[in-house]
């Protein structure tokens, strides 16, 4: 059957929106308590830059790069928009349900929110660039349901999902399904009230979540009650989601401290961190229901024989491709100054588990060792091994960088010289043979009578 297709731009950033007119709805002739005005209304939501810091493999941290910050780069996000349960306590809690109508029998057609609704940040030229987002899949005009109160949420898992097959996205089978969204139960009566999805990091993926809070021209709507609905988004109140990062990050300097660092490259970084566990990406804010206090839970799926911690590998970002590639190796470099005093950066950055208070780092150098006729330059490479300590000894934050600075020292040549000195006059040494230690004598002869 043909399909009316409506404008519903998803809106990222700052802009503000005033309330639909009479021209962006379809009439059903349905009410919406709270609102004088009848018919479908697109859902329009707007998304906060990125705080700091992927759209293919690993496309590292989100929101920096090169010489610019909190800028929105093409990422993929995925959204969830719940309806609230009337206690917070999980019992009518679930997706919400998307509406749009169909062109032949004027019939309202509803759509099942799915978890893996995606949509594009902009590739931001400038601070002036706005923040629309798009919908990957165009084929559905999103409408608010006529009733209900809901919430919006957002995940960035670039390439980190685990246990996860696209083709099988709606199966919901056991726990170890490849069912991207699943259920926590955490309330007595049995109703989920948090949805999670399962993760694996390499240390450049930037795991991140968001709830939206209310944006409108209006204070007073913002601050009149929560939760969205079609009358609210006539009132002109629009979804804002706050992104937040849920890793730790490091970024990476190196230094030469000594003459001998001349010769002398860094080849590899690598630092052991927690990989595997779930991340909070919904949760019900019905009744008095507040956000949970912990996002990322570290652990392995039943049944799993892989080891939870790893050494993850500090890559290279690729801007032409917008992912990540491997290590440049950097050769230390005595700059203007004395050696000790030009740091230079090296990769990207590493995404790691929170929560530690220190991250076993392991480098590898290489240097090459010149001869004295120049014939032959040998070269040789060593790991060496260091924790990375967080400062105060505190546990490393989630949304939280930490530039890391290592110094390096070089080889030196080693000379071994052996020096012939003249022989000096030590005098006589007399030595003693008689066992006895007494005097020795000569016999006398006997005398004859």
């Amino acid at each position: 059957m043909k399909k009316l297709f409506f404008a519903s731009a998803l809106v990222a950033g700052m802009g503000m929106w005033s309330g639909c007119s009479n021209d962006d709805v379809v009439a059903t002739g349905g009410n919406v308590p709270g609102s004088a005005n009848d018919g479908l209304v697109p859902v329009e939501l707007a998304v906060a830059g990125p705080s700091v810091s992927v759209e293919k493999r690993g496309i590292g941290s989100v929101g920096d790069f090169g010489e610019r910050g909190n800028w929105w780069n093409g990422e993929k996000l995925r959204v969830l928009m719940m309806e609230r349960s009337a206690n917070g306590d999980g019992d009518g809690w679930n997706y919400s349900q998307w509406r749009y109508q169909d062109a032949e029998d004027n019939e309202e057609v509803l759509v099942v929110n799915s978890a893996n609704d995606e949509v594009s940040t902009p590739k931001q030229t400038n601070v002036e660039t706005d923040n629309k987002l798009t919908w990957t899949v165009q084929d559905k005009p999103r409408y608010y349901p006529n009733e209900g109160l809901h919430d919006f949420f957002a995940y960035h898992l670039d390439n980190a999902n685990y246990i996860y097959d696209p083709a099988n996205a709606y199966v919901q089978e056991g726990d170890n399904s490849k069912f991207i969204v699943k259920d926590t139960v955490i309330t007595p009566n049995s109703h989920a009230t948090q949805k999670y999805v399962w993760f694996k990091i390499d240390g450049s993926q930037d795991l991140m979540t968001g709830m939206a809070v209310k944006k409108t021209d209006a204070d007073e709507l913002a601050e009149a009650g929560t939760g969205f609905s079609a009358a609210t988004a006539r009132l002109g109140v629009i979804p804002n989601i706050v992104m937040k990062h849920r890793l730790t990050r490091f970024t990476f300097q190196v230094v030469g401290m000594n003459e001998d660092c001349s010769d002398v490259s860094v080849e590899k970084i690598t630092v052991k961190s927690k990989t595997t566990g779930k991340m909070i990406v919904a949760y019900d804010m019905g009744g008095e229901a507040v956000a949970p206090t912990q996002t990322l839970f570290f652990e392995l799926p039943t049944g799993s024989v892989e080891a939870q911690e790893a050494a993850l590998v500090l890559t290279d970002y690729n801007e032409e491709t917008s992912t990540t590639k491997p290590l440049e190796s950097v050769a230390l470099v005595k700059g203007e100054g004395n050696w000790g005093e030009t740091y230079q950066n090296i990769g990207h950055c590493l995404m790691v588990a929170p929560g530690e208070k220190e991250y076993e780092m392991v480098i590898t150098l290489k240097q090459t060792f010149k001869t004295d006729d120049g014939s032959t330059n040998p070269a040789g490479k060593t790991t060496i091994t260091r924790p990375i300590v967080i400062p105060e000894s505190a546990a490393a934050a989630e949304g939280t960088s930490y530039n890391v600075k290592v110094k390096v020292y070089g080889m030196a040549k080693i000379e071994v010289e052996a020096t012939l000195e003249a022989w000096k006059e030590g005098g006589d040494i007399d030595v003693d043979t008689n066992l006895d230690g007494g005097a020795t004598e000569e016999p006398e002869e006997p005398v004859e009578p």
